[in-house]
């Protein structure tokens, strides 16, 4: 686990925050020790220097199955979420804090979406490498988030390893100010009616 900072060169308060949670490929490996880590640091970094934050981990929380059930949602959602299985309770502590606005994670490789959750923004990477599975006619992809006006906004976007080179998905994720829930269009590939009817686990050569 470990924090980063990020300055305005003109202050000496942070501007931005982000948490990185070692949840290696372990679906029940985000503990309750790395949680109450979180609220203890964030608590008193913020109760100093509050900023705004993102939360970066490679299994997605429960809440990712559950948002993207009931929400609208960026980008694409082709398999069933491999969320934590332990329930640790992180998602509550962001809400507690209130400092992480948006979460990033992996692990579901066919997975790029973003949904928005209680006020918090869920998102996956997408995922670059061709050492693992994907999915046939389905470029390889990376997330860029974007922190724009020294921690005022977040924006976020997707490259694709196509001919083109294709940026899609690119989209306001959080500003300062704005409470208001962020809707995005629901889509989804061609042929694609329900994520469950994708083999998970069970597809030889898959690795995270």
């Amino acid at each position: 686990m470990c924090i980063r900072d990020s300055y305005n060169e003109s202050a000496n308060t942070p501007s931005f925050r982000s948490y990185h949670f070692d949840s290696n490929a372990n679906p029940s490996s985000i503990s309750p020790e790395q949680v109450q880590w979180y609220s203890q640091t964030a608590g008193a970094l913020n109760a100093v220097a509050p900023a705004p934050a993102l939360g970066f981990f490679h299994i997605p929380l429960r809440q990712y199955d559950t948002a993207v059930r009931v929400g609208n949602i960026s980008g694409h959602w082709n398999e069933v979420v491999s969320y934590n299985g332990n329930n640790s309770d992180l998602f509550s502590a962001f809400q507690s804090v209130g400092d992480v606005k948006a979460t990033f994670c992996g692990h579901d490789h066919t997975n790029d979406f973003c949904v928005d959750y209680q006020g918090i923004q869920l998102c996956y990477e997408g995922s670059p490498g061709y050492q693992a599975y994907g999915r046939k006619d389905w470029p390889r992809r990376a997330r860029v988030t974007q922190i724009e006006g020294f921690g005022q906004r977040v924006t976020s976007w997707k490259r694709l390893d196509d001919a083109s080179q294709s940026v899609v998905d690119k989209e306001l994720l959080w500003e300062r100010g704005i409470t208001a829930e962020l809707v995005h269009e629901r889509r989804r590939p061609n042929g694609v009616l329900a994520p469950e009817s994708l083999p998970r686990r069970s597809q030889p050569g898959h690795a995270h």
